[in-house]
């Protein structure tokens, strides 16, 4: 069963990279024995999609059933120079989801030396008291001018507009 379903799994794959050749092809120029070419030597080193949610391709899944490919590239120590530098200048990008180098969110940090880094410190932002905070929720509420629960981002205004009809 098992292997009957991974069959089933590479044919769908097969129909569908045929079917999205096809749709490059005329995007691109290719004639139809073109795509069937490159289908038949996706199939031959294994770098159709497998089927399922893993992502991978079969030559990945199966990696004794295909040839080898040849890593192309840079060496073990070029990558390793690459990284140490990038770990000096602060070229890295930071963890979490800022998207920041290391030397954006740590500019003093990686300053080159004889560098002068101005950090400059943010201006306290003059907010609302609190009872102008307050004044401004009781409106809103009076209002429906407030998001509701859920997920939807509608304002109670608008799940609810017969009972905010007469609010203005």
């Amino acid at each position: 069963m098992n292997t009957q379903r991974r069959f089933t799994s590479v044919f769908a794959a097969a129909v569908l990279a045929i079917a999205a050749g096809q749709a490059v092809a005329a995007d691109q120029g290719l004639s139809r024995e073109q795509v069937q070419a490159e289908l038949q030597q996706a199939i031959r080193n294994g770098s159709l999609v497998a089927g399922g949610d893993s992502g991978q391709t079969l030559a990945e899944l199966s990696p004794n059933r295909y040839p080898a490919v040849q890593a192309q590239g840079l060496s073990r120590e070029q990558v390793k120079a690459q990284l140490q530098q990038a770990l000096r200048d602060g070229s890295l990008v930071a963890g979490g989801d800022s998207g920041q180098t290391l030397a954006e969110l740590s500019p003093a940090q990686y300053a080159a030396k004889g560098d002068v880094v101005k950090v400059q410190a943010a201006a306290p932002e003059q907010g609302k008291t609190r009872a102008e905070v307050k004044a401004e929720l009781r409106e809103a509420l009076r209002t429906g001018d407030i998001v509701a629960d859920g997920d939807s981002g509608m304002k109670l205004n608008e799940l609810f507009p017969g009972h905010y009809r007469n609010v203005q």
